[in-house]
């Protein structure tokens, strides 16, 4: 693995330039469409089925709501650390099922940020799993099968700059280095990865719960092919696929 410095920022342009902001967050304002296939991948959620979520008041508007919040937040949260529920105790829950539970659409608009602008609420039984995450990353990197060389890049513009400076970062390394570069740059996941040849390419954005790929067919086919990985087809590239605000 080794850093780009300074950023080469023409690496890069083949996505800067083949992308075109609608503000309609379509598929094709974050990857060029050039690909064969289009594929959005949720990252693990978890939910607490012990919690007592009829009981726990959204909205708080007495004192006993705010009371009954206490109560149950001591019963069921980590000492210290309102709100947070520990990952040993939560079971892994498929974003299609929660669509279910809460009667909204189950399509590429779905996310964290879909349910939370849904319901006007994030449901205090449901938390992201990081270390089941991080095994769930690596197994995408397995599917994906690529030993050759990839690069890294995040910048400004994509909320992924150098804490310190500010400045765009590009690194060049094996696609099972992902986790080093993250501990190296911002300790979340690159905005864009992709190989030399350009066969795919993986976007992250900032602060998000998924993946946006474009690729060939085949190599949706073997991501597809895995039923632990819960993804999205995108039929075309202008359909919504994020909901930032």
């Amino acid at each position: 693995m080794k850093i780009i410095s300074p950023s080469t920022n023409s690496l890069v342009s083949w996505i800067t330039n083949g992308t075109s902001w609608s503000g309609l967050f379509q598929c094709r304002d974050f990857i060029p469409p050039i690909f064969e296939r289009y594929i959005k991948i949720l990252l693990p959620t978890g939910i607490y089925r012990d919690f007592p979520i009829d009981r726990y008041p959204v909205n708080p508007t007495s004192v006993e709501d705010i009371k009954t919040r206490m109560q149950i937040g001591e019963e069921h949260f980590i000492p210290g650390e309102f709100g947070i529920i520990s990952e040993s105790r939560l079971d892994r829950i498929r974003s299609y099922e929660i669509a279910k539970v809460y009667d909204i659409p189950f399509d590429s608009k779905m996310d964290s940020n879909f349910l939370f602008n849904s319901l006007g609420f994030w449901p205090a039984n449901l938390q992201s799993m990081p270390n089941l995450e991080k095994q769930y990353v690596n197994r995408i990197i397995s599917l994906i099968g690529y030993s050759e060389e990839v690069f890294f890049y995040g910048d400004a513009k994509t909320g992924k700059y150098l804490p310190d400076s500010h400045e765009s970062w590009h690194y060049s390394g094996k696609l099972t280095e992902l986790f080093q570069v993250m501990d190296l740059t911002v300790s979340d996941y690159p905005a864009y990865i992709w190989p030399q040849g350009k066969e795919w390419l993986i976007v992250h954005i900032e602060d998000q719960d998924y993946f946006l790929i474009g690729c060939s067919d085949s190599m949706f086919k073997r991501i597809e092919s895995d039923s632990e990985i819960e993804l999205i087809n995108i039929n075309d590239p202008q359909e919504k696929v994020a909901n930032l605000f």
